[in-house]
């Protein structure tokens, strides 16, 4: 591949991550996207999903420059929040259900995470997680079953260099 080519590829990426589902919800909507054991998600399920899951997360007082951590394991919930978050600018710290609580703590604390979500609907692990760090578990915007966990910081995000 030569570098104009890869010049070319990359010119035709979007410019965030969120973005890369827009295309495929508009030309095949009903073409499947995300499968998994519980089901499956068209192009524009995802989309709706993935929109319906910024309003969630905006009005649980997530904010652009904000770390969230992720205790999930791979499911369809981890790619709606995942695209959800870089569409508000935060920043995502996805972290497996399966390490010790310890060690979940030790990511939290380290990463500055001011919300962390756990996938309670596909990882008994995160349950666990969830339970123990008193998270509130819901079921927002089409993701089954989600715990949100409490601020833990309450610093200003520093502000996002966008030129």
């Amino acid at each position: 591949m030569t570098e104009r080519q890869l010049a070319e590829i990359v010119a035709g990426l979007p410019p965030r991550i969120n973005e890369i589902i827009k295309p495929w919800a508009e030309r095949s909507p009903d073409r499947a996207a995300l499968v998994e054991d519980s089901g499956t998600w068209t192009y524009g399920q995802l989309a709706s999903v993935v929109a319906e899951t910024q309003v969630w997360l905006r009005d649980s007082g997530v904010r652009p420059g904000d770390r969230v951590m992720v205790v999930c394991e791979n499911c369809r919930a981890l790619v709606a929040v995942v695209l959800a978050l870089a569409g508000l600018d935060a920043w995502p710290v996805l972290v497996n259900a399966r390490l010790s609580g310890r060690e979940i703590e030790i990511i939290r604390d380290h990463c500055g995470a001011r919300r962390v979500i756990y996938t309670t609907g596909v990882s008994p692990h995160a349950s666990e997680h969830a339970r123990r760090h008193g998270a509130v578990v819901a079921e927002p915007s089409g993701l089954g079953s989600i715990g949100l966990g409490p601020l833990y910081q309450e610093v200003e995000p520093e502000p996002l260099d966008r030129e």
